[in-house]
């Protein structure tokens, strides 16, 4: 199934609507009963699909002796273990897609600490957390 198969945005809002009516919930099992009248089925391409990916999970397993992660894909879809390569440029687009995941994390933070502020009595008992993480994003 390729991304083109089906409109995303249209099955994202068919998503959000059934959360906004379970109190912006939703289990696994019900968004796919929701997207299987719009997914058509082809076994060679699923084959592949769940092939690369493997591939590609097991690919990103692998760290180094510090048991941080190693192995990264640049653009081009090539995969380049980061303590072996020794091209600037190639560690460079690493470096950027690394500082652009990280800069979502962040934001994802902010969204949720902000959330949880809102919530009455339920920051309390994440104050701790919130903070540890507050310090290595200001770090």
């Amino acid at each position: 199934m390729g991304k083109k198969d089906f409109d995303t945005e249209k099955l994202k809002d068919i998503i959000q609507e059934a959360m906004s009516e379970n109190g912006g919930k939703i289990g696994i099992d019900d968004a796919v009963e929701l997207l299987r009248p719009h997914f058509e089925y082809d076994p060679d391409r699923s084959y592949e699909t769940a092939l690369k990916n493997k591939t590609r999970a097991v690919i990103n397993s692998i760290t180094g002796d510090d048991g941080a992660r190693s192995c990264y894909a640049n653009t081009g879809g090539l995969y380049l273990n980061i303590e072996m390569v020794d091209d600037p440029g190639e560690m460079a687009k690493i470096m950027k897609q690394v500082i652009a995941k990280l800069k979502g994390i962040v934001e994802a933070y902010k969204k949720i600490r902000g959330k949880m502020k809102q919530l009455d009595g339920q920051t309390s008992m994440f104050d701790e957390e919130l903070e540890a993480v507050g310090a290595i994003i200001e770090a």
